[in-house]
């Protein structure tokens, strides 16, 4: 047992206890000085002369914070302050899905939909660093693109030749895609939305009377929720 006495500060300031933790708050040449006195009135000292660095400050701006599916993918910015006469290193932790290196970064969150947190450690090369988090969100929106008309004949290469599906935030392997006419009946159907109509029925049998025909679909976003969809299609000739 004994009695401790820490000088710091270039002897300004001072500490009594067995360890000390200093904050500085400006690069600065230091001289610590350790004062010890045992139980018998003995005295010892040591002295060291410590040198702080220059600490950089992570900051960015997430762009945009707020989005959907349909626009999934957010920027990073890069808005922290450098230490001088350093490199500097960036690591971008994108919650538990990816981690970046780079000044600045992006992500795609389409398969990702959520709250996630995003930090950035700004580390220069004389071992300093510093951490800085924003939260984004990214909630779930869908679209299912269907061509308003198409023509099986078609040789100027603009016209849709066949009805192609397009989605946005669908499950791929969850949908039904049906094709009725005028008469309400069935002349297609299909569960892979790769699929398209060529303007046959069942895409194999007789060539269909160009005109107006029903589509209606059923399908689920990425949250598993589920949506009936309808809409019509003119089919030239």
């Amino acid at each position: 047992t004994g009695f401790y006495k820490w000088k710091y500060n270039n002897g300004k300031d001072s500490v009594a206890s067995q360890n000390a933790d200093i904050n500085y708050q400006t690069v600065m040449t230091d001289k610590i000085e350790l004062q010890f006195k045992d139980a018998f009135g003995c005295e010892a000292k040591a002295s060291r002369l410590i040198t702080t660095l220059a600490k950089p400050k992570s900051d960015f701006i997430p762009s945009p914070k707020s989005t959907s599916t349909l626009y999934p993918v957010i920027n990073f910015e890069n808005t922290s302050i450098e230490v001088p006469s350093t490199t500097m290193q960036y690591i971008w932790n994108i919650d538990n899905l990816a981690q970046l290196y780079g000044k600045n970064a992006s992500f795609n969150f389409e398969k990702n939909p959520g709250y996630h947190t995003v930090s950035l450690i700004a580390r220069s090369s004389n071992g300093c660093e510093d951490l800085s988090s924003e939260t984004v969100n990214i909630s779930v929106d869908y679209a299912l693109f269907v061509p308003n008309s198409f023509n099986p004949n078609s040789a100027n290469g603009v016209e849709n030749r066949q009805l192609t599906i397009k989605s946005v935030g669908i499950q791929k392997d969850f949908i039904k895609f049906q094709i009725y006419d005028r008469t309400g009946a069935k002349i297609f159907e299909s569960n892979d939305i790769s699929n398209y109509w060529n303007g046959k029925v069942n895409n194999a049998g007789v060539s269909c009377q160009p005109g107006v025909y029903v589509w209606k679909a059923v399908v689920k976003d990425l949250s598993n929720k589920e949506y009936e969809l309808s809409g019509s299609t003119v089919l030239l000739k």
